[in-house]
């Protein structure tokens, strides 16, 4: 590393002295030949005799007989040379930093030598002021997977996390709060030396209660309710767990205990994506973990009408080994009987309240104020449309001009397009946030000769419902007339 030094700061200094003399030589400039010039007026000399005892110049009269009288040529800037030698001034600079990288990259981590010869009870110590000290919690883990850390010390060093997760200045926020004491947590957890209670207090603070039953706030009921049986509904939402951070060997699982509405027990949820004979006769498919991924809508009973309503949701959950087998039906977490040992358990209570429309009723607003047009005030544009070839039709690449700020509410619509010999539904076209949006689309055929093409996007409140969060979107439809199109989809056609 000294020789490294040694020659970064001579060819740091090699590249100075270079930079001056290229600067210098590059101000002086270099001389250039030309035709007589006075040195006073520049005037053309050119045919004037200087033999003579009067040497004059015959347009400002100066001497011509004077040291430098006559200039016989210029002296040119080189601006090349100048920049050449900015830049190699500047390189050091560069040479510097690169050294220091490299540097940082070959240095082992320091550790504290004080901190291995500290006691145990030292470092406990020190632990409320020093939660985000990397060195500290390495020490930590160390002696525990050494047997150097007492079951005591353990749940004592957990009780400091624990404390820390719930100081008012950490709830709410991200958790990646442990992200230098993750290594020690897992060591601790897998070790079996905490106490359920302290795992438990542990988890709860760090992962929160438990799932989250996200229903949203306004819920659309089917069209055609069974008799006498679950009314049903049209609106989809997410049954959304905390996890711990990615790379940890544990994950956390759960399922339904028990159900109700407005209080009195009721079967609400159900997972769309199973058949109900089967949801109906296997419990297994009220749980979940990271593993798999479910549809959920509500099934309130006959007698719940439109208007208010709260559901309430009891769970099971626990946090297991990410290498646990989960024994339910495809996989699921299944019913808590058969999961497998887990670090810690506890239950939670989920309400949401929620309100029932009917069928007819929108849940997303149509938005139709000029103000807010997306095309005349926002600025939305479609530049053009590029075709090429697809194996199975033609594939359409949208120029979209995009505003250089989101809307001010969510796009999404029916996407068509029409032109002589076409007329199809693409499919849903949207623009949310500051996200992208689709660009390419696939047409069964596209009629050689067609040059432009019209394209409409019509509101589609329906498909915006299941997007959490979008209350409205803009209600009129977009029309994009004669959009020229680029073909190269053509067998005669090039690439751009």
């Amino acid at each position: 590393m000294v020789a490294l030094q040694i020659f970064v700061m001579v060819l740091s200094f090699a590249a100075a002295a270079t930079g001056v003399i290229l600067i210098f030589t590059g101000v002086r400039g270099v001389p250039e030949l030309s035709s007589p010039r006075c040195g006073k007026c520049h005037y053309d000399l050119r045919g004037l005799r200087f033999d003579g005892d009067e040497r004059a110049c015959p347009e400002c009269g100066a001497d011509l007989k004077q040291p430098k009288a006559v200039r016989w040529g210029e002296q040119r800037w080189q601006p090349w040379m100048i920049v050449a030698g900015l830049a190699a001034l500047c390189s050091p600079i560069l040479f510097f930093v690169l050294l220091i990288q490299v540097q940082m990259i070959a240095r082992p981590p320091r550790v504290p030598t004080a901190l291995p010869t500290q006691s145990n009870a030292t470092l406990l110590a020190n632990l409320p002021k020093s939660m985000n000290e990397p060195v500290l919690w390495n020490e930590l883990d160390v002696r525990l997977k050494s047997g150097r850390l007492t079951p005591a010390e353990t749940d004592q060093a957990f009780a400091a996390i624990t404390t820390h997760l719930r100081d008012p200045n950490v709830a709410g926020k991200p958790r990646d709060r442990i992200i230098w004491s993750s290594a020690f947590v897992d060591s601790a957890l897998a070790s079996g030396n905490l106490k359920p209670e302290r795992m438990q207090a542990f988890c709860q603070a760090f992962l929160g209660d438990g799932p989250e039953v996200k229903v949203p706030a306004l819920v659309r009921m089917a069209s055609a309710p069974r008799e006498g049986g679950p009314v049903g509904t049209q609106t989809e939402f997410e049954i959304a767990c905390p996890q711990f951070n990615g790379g940890s060997g544990f994950i956390v699982i759960w399922a339904v205990r028990g159900q109700k509405l407005d209080g009195k027990p009721a079967a609400l949820l159900r997972d769309v994506s199973v058949p109900s004979a089967k949801f109906e006769a296997n419990g297994d498919y009220l749980s979940g973990s990271p593993r798999n991924y479910s549809r959920w809508r509500l099934a309130p009973p006959a007698e719940a009408g439109p208007g208010e309503h709260e559901l309430e949701a009891t769970f099971d959950v626990a946090v297991v080994p990410a290498a646990a087998r989960l024994m339910g039906i495809d996989g699921r977490a299944g019913t808590p009987d058969k999961w497998p040992k887990a670090i810690c358990m506890w239950s939670s209570v989920a309400k949401r309240k929620f309100k029932l429309i009917g069928p007819d009723e929108e849940i997303v607003n149509l938005v139709t104020d000029p103000a807010r047009d997306p095309v005349a005030a926002g600025g939305l544009a479609l530049k053009g449309i590029a075709t090429r070839a697809a194996s199975q039709g033609v594939t359409l690449m949208f120029d979209w001009a995009m505003p250089s700020k989101a809307p001010g509410m969510p796009l999404m619509g029916e996407i068509r397009v029409r032109g002589e010999g076409i007329d199809q539904t693409l499919g849903i076209w949207s623009w949310i946030s500051n996200g992208t949006v689709q660009a390419e689309w696939k047409v069964r055929v596209l009629p050689p000769e067609l040059k432009t093409i019209d394209v409409t996007i019509t509101p589609a409140p329906r498909s915006a419902e299941l997007r959490n969060g979008v209350t409205e979107i803009w209600g009129k439809p977009i029309e994009f007339k004669d959009v020229p199109l680029e073909r190269h989809d053509l067998p005669e056609a090039k690439g751009p």
